[in-house]
């Protein structure tokens, strides 16, 4: 019990590969691996299909009155665990309860800047990426994927009412991002809405943004319509499976490109969670002593990381890598950044 409660706080997560999704508009055979007998018979065997018309099939939906100016579409990571290779059954009360425990920490970086909304969705488990490789789970992504895009095309259609908007998601959160934007932002009418694509310890292939040409990676801090990435690490990246070949995340405190060293001087602290059932947290000043993004190795390199944090950071997706803290460790520099390319893309658009 103490193995699984330490899973779901930190989010143990998953993979960095993913293809395309929408079981109704996309074909999605071949886009994920070759289906196996396996993959198809846990999807015979998966549980209803959330109805998005429902509320109950939504974390949160602030459609009536909105607030604000612009929403955030945000999905979250993997919070189901210890059930083996099948997906999340959305009705279930206590899967339903840990994933939006975590979504409303993640989606604390947007509040009081966005309208916000994150549906219920058939996660892959945690199981389902302990096979041995990533290529044997591509095939079981198919699902999940094509609750998200049924999701995104529902709020776009009856909850968006035309605004600007943000897709956000963490681990397999920032997989389901990418199939989104695979699949749906290639429409011009979306692109003009779009203010950014935050992929909290997720990166997108150079493969992927040379096939999809609106798929681009953000070069400053205000640029609008394109994509964040952000995967932590300490001495080495290699086996990182969150880190594709060729990727490179983004300096999410000075918004520079190219190898660098980061300024310390202008990194606004982290926002770390210590009981997710209670939405508790802590905030530390300085939690690493220095960063480098360092683009040979794909990732931010961290240094002079408290031991308490190297303890806890979960290694199933590399032995250095610090997933579990991608976005708690730039909390404040990450919401920062959020007013200002929403106020870019306001500025851009008077």
């Amino acid at each position: 019990m103490k193995t699984k409660n330490i899973f779901l706080i930190f989010s143990v997560f998953l993979v960095a590969a993913l293809s395309g999704c929408s079981v109704h508009s996309v074909n999605l055979a071949g886009q994920f691996g070759t289906r196996t007998p396996e993959s198809i018979a846990v999807a015979k065997s998966a549980p209803e299909k959330p109805d998005y018309s429902q509320k109950s099939s939504w974390i949160i939906a602030e459609n009536e009155d909105p607030e604000y100016a612009a929403d955030v579409f945000y999905i979250y990571p993997t919070t189901y665990v210890g059930k083996g290779i099948r997906y999340m059954d959305t009705s279930s009360q206590a899967d339903r309860k840990n994933a939006a425990d975590y979504s409303m920490f993640n989606m604390s970086l947007f509040k009081g800047q966005t309208n916000l909304f994150a549906p219920y969705y058939r996660q892959a488990s945690l199981e389902t990426f302990m096979q041995g490789s990533y290529q044997a789970a591509l095939p079981y992504l198919e699902l999940p994927c094509g609750d998200i895009l049924d999701a995104f095309d529902y709020y776009i259609r009856n909850y968006n009412n035309g605004r600007p908007f943000i897709i956000a998601g963490f681990s397999q959160g920032g997989m389901m991002s990418e199939c989104i934007m695979k699949n749906r932002l290639g429409d011009s009418k979306l692109q003009k809405r779009l203010i950014a694509v935050y992929l909290f310890g997720h990166s997108i292939s150079p493969e992927t943004m040379k096939k999809y040409p609106w798929i681009r990676q953000a070069e400053k801090a205000d640029d609008i319509g394109r994509f964040v990435s952000i995967n932590t690490f300490f001495e080495n990246s290699d086996g990182i499976l969150t880190i594709l070949p060729g990727s490179v995340s983004n300096d999410p405190v000075e918004w520079k490109t190219g190898t660098h060293e980061i300024d310390m001087s202008k990194y606004r602290g982290a926002v770390i969670l210590t009981d997710m059932a209670a939405g508790k947290t802590e905030e530390d000043a300085r939690p690493f002593t220095s960063a480098k993004l360092n683009n040979e190795a794909g990732g931010v390199e961290l240094y002079g990381i408290r031991p308490e944090y190297v303890k806890k950071a979960l290694k199933i997706l590399g032995d250095k890598s610090m997933h579990s803290y991608d976005f708690m460790f730039f909390y404040n520099n990450f919401r920062e950044n959020i007013g200002v390319r929403i106020r870019s893309y306001t500025d851009g658009n008077k």
